[in-house]
């Protein structure tokens, strides 16, 4: 099973990362959905799209800490 999109609740930050570490750069994107490409530990590697879908930037978000979730999905197409 894969996802198909996730999103950021209300206990994540929102911020997209350069690198999957928390002292990395913020990369100030604006986009409409978040598409997962790969998953790092607590990172997912991430293409960040507008709402017609036009690629904006791929980068990185927390989608973890320890055992709390900072994000929701869709397993749904």
């Amino acid at each position: 099973m894969s996802v198909n999109s996730v999103e950021f609740n209300e206990k994540s930050t929102g911020k997209v990362h350069l690198k999957p570490f928390e002292e990395s750069s913020i990369v100030p994107l604006q986009f409409e959905f978040i598409i997962p490409l790969l998953v790092s530990g607590e990172w997912i590697y991430a293409k960040f799209v507008d709402g017609n879908f036009n690629e904006k930037g791929k980068d990185w978000i927390r989608w973890k800490k320890g055992h709390v979730l900072h994000i929701k999905y869709s397993l749904l197409l």
